[in-house]
């Protein structure tokens, strides 16, 4: 199924930028976007084919993840992480089953919480306790409950498809 015709050009980009919010959210949680997280987000697209989100590996498909890209988009789109994050789970009801909807949203917190393991030291948790607090304020703007984030698949199950 090509989920691009289900979405208007505009839509469309707010899907694309997601990705990318998720991206800045918990890489720039310390100030500073490192290396190692420009790779996991690099390595994360590369290997978008282990996702179960149809429609995540059809936005992932769809995007260049580079320095570049990733500067401009935010020139260009304004919005606040979290009214963005809203208005993407918006956009899905009604233009996917709530299956996939749950599975693209999950599987965007899957990032987020690959890009914070990338960049831990190796004398503390991978995860600091802020990019923990960010993946849950993550999920609460996409309207995740507290129930449908522990039900299978979890983000935690989602994450290592692609990081193995």
């Amino acid at each position: 199924m090509a989920y691009r015709d289900l979405f208007s050009e505009k839509e469309w980009a707010t899907l694309e930028i997601s990705a990318l919010w998720i991206f800045q959210a918990v890489a720039g949680a310390d100030k500073k976007v490192d290396v190692h997280e420009l790779d996991a987000l690099s390595f994360v697209q590369d290997n978008s084919d282990k996702f179960k989100s149809d429609l995540l590996k059809e936005v992932l498909s769809s995007l260049k993840y580079n320095i570049d890209d990733i500067s401009t988009a935010y020139e260009v789109d304004t919005r606040e992480i979290g009214v963005g994050l809203r208005e993407m789970a918006d956009l899905l009801d009604g233009k996917v089953s709530n299956e996939e909807a749950m599975l693209f949203k999950k599987s965007l917190l899957a990032i987020g919480m690959y890009v914070a393991y990338a960049s831990g030291d190796i004398f503390s948790s991978k995860m600091s306790n802020l990019e923990s607090q960010i993946i849950i304020e993550l999920s609460l703007y996409m309207r995740i409950s507290k129930q449908e984030y522990r039900e299978s698949p979890t983000v935690e199950e989602l994450m290592k498809r692609f990081s193995t």
